[in-house]
């Protein structure tokens, strides 16, 4: 089909709707005050019809991390846990920076497959430092992440679904 945009619709991201440019900063706030025990998690659940199933790999990875690793189990729910650079990063182009390194870390999964690293070997090498500045880049890209409550909207930050709107736009405007 031609001339389509494709867009992304998610019902209910997360639960969390701010009412007012307020409730963002009260989120961020907290968000930055909390304290991780785990160095990572895994969200998702194995798919054990598959066969060498990544996501199985994940977990085992998780499961053999000593603590290091919290499992968030999502059987028969819809957490979304990207495997891939394409899906990770590219369908969210409009909401997160094309910084990529400045605010996440990517392991190929090939290391991971082959056995030739472990994530939490991975994810110890980096410094407190770095790691807190990914974290506060994180922080501050939740407005682009959330949808405000419909009814209230936000006054000065722009929530997901502005940031939706105006990358429609601005696609059709380039293709005109």
């Amino acid at each position: 089909m031609h001339g389509v945009i494709p867009v992304c619709y998610c019902r209910n991201p997360i639960g969390f709707h701010p009412r007012s440019d307020s409730d963002i900063v009260q989120w961020q706030n907290f968000v930055r005050n909390c304290h991780c025990k785990t160095l990572f998690c895994f969200t998702g659940a194995p798919r054990t019809a598959i066969k060498n199933d990544f996501k199985g790999l994940l977990l085992n990875h998780c499961n053999n991390a000593s603590g290091s690793c919290k499992v968030v189990d999502c059987t028969g729910s819809c957490c979304s846990n990207d495997t891939s650079h394409q899906t990770t990063y590219l369908q969210y182009q409009w909401f997160l920076p094309n910084d990529l390194i400045s605010y996440s870390i990517f392991i190929h999964r090939d290391l991971v497959k082959n056995d030739t690293s472990s994530i939490k070997t991975i994810l110890q090498s980096y410094r407190k430092q770095e790691i807190n500045q990914m974290r506060e880049k994180v922080i501050q890209y939740i407005p682009k992440l959330v949808y405000a409550k419909p009814e209230k909207g936000l006054n000065n930050i722009k929530d997901a679904f502005n940031i939706a709107i105006d990358g429609v736009l601005k696609k059709i405007k380039e293709q005109e």
